[in-house]
């Protein structure tokens, strides 16, 4: 036989978790709405038909500045990381390294694949920053991510956060 006083504790606890858990599934709606974002950017900047001497070197200074911003974006949603620990860090440069090598093996097979299909050539920086983009920030959206579900501190400061009134 179940006790009264335990199911209705049971009860409390799980009503007083499950507004911070809406709050998380809220926050990794927009960190994904602003990763998408920035990768059709980065996309975009990829496909436009201008060239020219500085041309190549700007557009990388472009995607770098563009991938900065969707980072303190996502630095922003998620809160900062108060432990720096090196294995944290560590993990997030090699998902960085992933994202540049997934970047160039999606560039390099678009154009083996120019070969079979004419003008195609032409996405492939396109698509190579769009992967580039969206690695880097679903790297760095975990990275961020990661110890909010386990600090209690981070998820009553999220709560306090989303039950302050905004202009």
């Amino acid at each position: 036989m179940v006790d009264r006083n335990q199911h209705r504790e049971t009860d409390y606890t799980i009503d007083s978790i499950v507004p911070g858990i809406r709050l998380i599934e809220t926050i990794a709606r927009k960190v994904k709405s602003t990763i998408i974002d920035y990768t059709l950017g980065a996309a975009i900047l990829g496909v436009l038909p201008v060239y020219g001497r500085w041309i190549p070197l700007l557009r990388v200074a472009l995607l770098i500045m563009l991938i900065l911003k969707m980072v303190r974006d996502i630095r922003r949603c998620w809160g900062d990381r108060q432990d720096r620990r090196v294995k944290a860090a560590f993990s997030c440069f090699l998902g960085v390294v992933g994202s540049v090598a997934l970047a160039l093996i999606a560039w390099l097979g678009v154009l083996l694949m120019s070969l079979l299909i004419p003008f195609i050539d032409i996405l492939a920086r396109a698509i190579a920053y769009g992967v580039l983009t969206f690695n880097i920030g679903r790297t760095m959206s975990h990275h961020y991510y990661n110890p909010q579900t386990s600090n209690l501190k981070a998820l009553q400061k999220a709560l306090k956060f989303h039950q302050s009134p905004r202009i």
